[in-house]
């Protein structure tokens, strides 16, 4: 495979309210930290993208689903897994 396997740590973004809300009322929602696993197919400083599904075998041809693109901002690790 020519793209690294990797587990992903992140913090998610999040809409915490619906609708209208007063501000002097509102508590901090707790951050929702999530786990990604993908084939990186982009290194870049300011943003990881991973591809969890990838057609095999891996031709100039290939495709992928499920890509996302994280915020390297958000990532709290990244452990390298083949």
């Amino acid at each position: 495979m020519q793209w690294p396997l990797v587990k992903i740590r992140w913090i998610d973004s999040c809409e915490p309210y619906a609708g209208w809300v007063r501000l002097d009322s509102l508590a901090p929602p707790a951050s929702l930290e999530c786990v990604s696993v993908g084939f990186i197919i982009e290194d870049g400083d300011r943003a990881k993208t991973i591809v969890p599904h990838v057609t095999f075998p891996v031709t100039e041809n290939a495709q992928g689903c499920g890509i996302m693109m994280i915020p390297s901002a958000s990532i709290l690790s990244i452990e390298r897994l083949g």
